[in-house]
């Protein structure tokens, strides 16, 4: 929102530099990653969130961390 306009906010640009890669990677690794509860490799996958983060939440970050890398990319 900072890089469009809509909020005018200074901030230092090494923040919107590094930060800018920062964020997609971690939605990625929080999609991608082996963890106990989270992501498409974890280890419990029969509760109930382990059933809706296979369904909708790791999903949903893996979209937004490539979305957030190809926009960096566009730049």
């Amino acid at each position: 929102m900072l890089k469009s306009g809509l909020i005018e906010f200074n901030l230092p640009e090494w923040i919107m530099t590094y930060g800018s890669w920062i964020i997609p990677i971690i939605f990625l690794l929080r999609a991608v990653g082996e963890f106990k509860y989270v992501g498409f490799f974890k280890s419990v996958k029969k509760t109930d969130f382990g059933k809706l983060d296979t369904k909708f939440f790791s999903p949903l970050c893996l979209i937004i961390g490539i979305f957030g890398i190809i926009i960096q990319l566009m730049k």
